[in-house]
């Protein structure tokens, strides 16, 4: 396991949201705690990203230039929803990732960047 100083950016056409935190590398994933309290972890082998917290889990794999099938649990109200992930870019370089995805016609872009 490493820690390493990584930058987060989400953004989609509602929100651009960008924040420093420490993430943790083991076993080809990275594990980091927003500054919401969610734990979020990305499997670079797979490209699965998880989110969790006290409202709800989150699980998108993403495959490139593919739908996929993600689901959001709501936990208050035991709900599952499905959510189509169209994924059109994925660029990995070491420990940074870039993925630009559509959920429902909404582009987003997800990023980690190591910082060092």
């Amino acid at each position: 396991m490493s820690k390493i100083k990584i930058n987060i950016f989400i953004k989609n056409a509602e929100t651009n949201y960008e924040y420093e935190t420490t993430g943790i590398i083991n076993d080809n994933t990275i594990k980091y705690i927003e500054e919401d309290n969610t734990k979020t972890t990305y499997n670079y082998d797979n490209n699965h990203l998880t989110r969790t917290n006290k409202d709800l889990q989150m699980d998108i794999i993403f495959d490139l230039n593919k739908e996929t099938e993600g689901i959001i649990r709501i936990e208050n109200i035991n709900k599952s929803i499905p959510l189509r992930v169209k994924t059109n870019k994925i660029e990995r370089k070491k420990n940074n990732i870039l993925i630009e995805y559509m959920i429902d016609n909404d582009q987003f872009i997800y990023r980690i960047e190591e910082l060092l």
